[in-house]
């Protein structure tokens, strides 16, 4: 993690008033999802890998889902964001639903994810086009070509972006 700090300090070098408006905008992207969300707009997620060291597949949609609830969601509507909504975004029928003819790709987690979404960290399977995949199957294809794994060995997805992942339990992101 202290490499990918210091890449992203070289590359994003901000001083006191470049923070204080960083800060001051991200109150305002805040204050926009809430209205979009309370207005009944839709709100997806997903985020746009690769554009920065910090965003990670799989564990910046996890830090994703940590800042929509964070700035206000609820966490079933960050989780619908993610999946449902998402795909109707993108005019996928066949993506973010569970049912016959779907795509249906899911993951099993410990604990439940409506309560703290941060338990979505907590993987204890994957299923990827109907075959069931548990952390340690992804660890070995993962290794296997080379690619570095964010599970660690508990199959706590490892936090992606600035800052330590918050052990679930410990309150509201």
């Amino acid at each position: 993690m202290a490499a990918l700090r210091a890449q992203w300090a070289r590359t994003h070098p901000l001083g006191a008033g470049a923070r204080r408006v960083a800060r001051a905008d991200r109150r305002m992207a805040h204050e926009m999802l809430r209205r979009v969300a309370a207005l009944g707009g839709t709100v997806g997620a997903g985020t746009d890998t690769p554009a920065s060291a910090f965003n990670l597949p799989g564990g910046g949609l996890h830090r994703e889902l940590e800042l929509l609830v964070a700035a206000g969601l609820s966490p079933l509507q960050a989780l619908k964001g993610a999946t449902s909504a998402a795909a109707r975004i993108l005019e996928r029928p066949d993506l973010g639903v569970l049912r016959p003819g779907a795509l249906a790709d899911f993951v099993v987690v410990a604990g439940n994810p409506l309560e703290d979404v941060r338990r979505t960290r907590e993987l204890r399977l994957v299923v990827r086009g109907g075959q069931a995949l548990s952390p340690d199957a992804l660890r070995d294809t993962a290794a296997a070509h080379d690619v570095p794994a964010q599970l660690s060995s508990s199959g706590r997805v490892r936090a992606a972006g600035p800052g330590p992942a918050v052990p679930p339990g410990s309150g509201t992101p």
